[in-house]
């Protein structure tokens, strides 16, 4: 109880030990599979981004994970390659409210291959 209110407090078990590496090892040999199987997919839409439009096939960020911790994050590229530089132009188009995402129809900086995965998405 605290202050009255009923109060449960969950701490997961930490995996040690034997455990530990029978799930790690399991998680490895599961998504390197998962990889290998995909990897025709992956390598067909590599393609098709490079032949759509000029730069480079992956957009890389900076992210924040876990205790504030700054990771990359490499996925896809679904937007032309200066799409960074245009959102300031394209700011007075936005038709978000709280200014805080940039959202516009029919959105000028969409690749053909990213207008495709918006619509299946």
């Amino acid at each position: 109880m605290l202050s009255g209110i009923p109060v449960l407090n969950f701490i997961p078990p930490a995996i040690t030990g034997s455990d530990f590496w029978v799930k790690r090892c399991f998680y490895f040999f599961a998504s390197s599979i998962f990889v290998l199987l995909a990897s025709p997919i992956y390598l067909l839409i590599a393609l098709l981004i490079k032949l759509d439009s000029s730069g480079p096939i992956f957009y890389k960020q900076t992210r924040i994970g876990l205790y504030g911790r700054q990771f990359k994050v490499w996925k896809f590229r679904t937007m032309i390659a200066n799409a960074d530089q245009l959102q300031n132009e394209l700011e007075n188009h936005n038709e978000t409210k709280d200014a805080v995402l940039l959202k516009i129809k029919d959105d000028p900086r969409i690749t053909r291959i990213g207008g495709f995965y918006v619509v299946i998405a």
